[in-house]
């Protein structure tokens, strides 16, 4: 019996399949299922083997009377970034349990986000796709649906308390934060999107009610 072939049986048996028998006729491996039975006439148990199929190293076992399926296509294994999305996982790790306590209902996705955009912008559209390139280390399952992000961002930008809760622990962790100002966090109840807005410095870059995570990138970055 070929090795594979003998593989094969034991997987089976582990699988619960039990009185397999493996017949080898030259090349050809015949699969047959054995029991035994009592004879009266001679008074003992005899070896009856019913045959159910073949084995071939290409496609397995071909149950008896049908032809290999030659027309299946292989699934592939998913192939997925491990070493960057561990890195990222790990920078991240301090930064859950706030996301956890402050943001119940959209932590997955806001941490979703989070570590898709740290190289870049992503939109929307294409954050599902690129998330599930990436190693999935928490085993988390967010709704990345671009209409349903959409919803998410909408509500933690409304929610001033729990922004504050996560910004206050950024600030006082003993760690050293940088700002991308080309976009910035508004705390105005009244305008809640400006194209435009002017420092004390006089200097002028584009504003708008930041999401948070931005500045969850950011720290992912340190």
């Amino acid at each position: 019996m070929e090795p594979w072939a003998r593989c094969w049986l034991e997987d089976q048996r582990k699988a619960g399949e039990k009185c397999l028998e493996i017949k080898v006729r030259g090349a050809c491996h015949y699969v047959y299922r054995s029991t035994s039975k009592y004879d009266k006439k001679i008074k003992k148990g005899r070896k009856v083997s019913v045959y159910i199929g073949r084995l071939d190293k290409d496609y397995g076992f071909i149950p008896k009377g049908e032809k290999p399926k030659t027309n299946v296509i292989p699934v592939p294994h998913s192939v997925t970034d491990y070493g960057n999305s561990m890195i990222l996982h790990n920078m991240m790790g301090e930064l859950k349990p706030f996301l956890m306590k402050n943001f119940p209902e959209y932590w997955e996705e806001l941490y979703a986000m989070s570590i898709v955009r740290v190289n870049g912008y992503v939109p929307l559209k294409r954050i599902k796709d690129t998330w599930e390139d990436l190693y999935n280390l928490e085993g988390i399952k967010p709704n990345l649906n671009p209409s349903n992000l959409s919803k998410v961002l909408r509500e933690v930008g409304c929610d001033r308390f729990g922004q504050n809760e996560l910004f206050n622990h950024l600030k006082n962790a003993d760690t050293q934060l940088v700002y991308d100002l080309s976009s910035c966090f508004s705390r105005s109840m009244n305008i809640l999107q400006a194209e435009k807005a002017t420092t004390k410095t006089v200097f002028k870059f584009p504003k708008s009610t930041l999401p948070f995570f931005v500045v969850l990138i950011v720290k992912c970055l340190l």
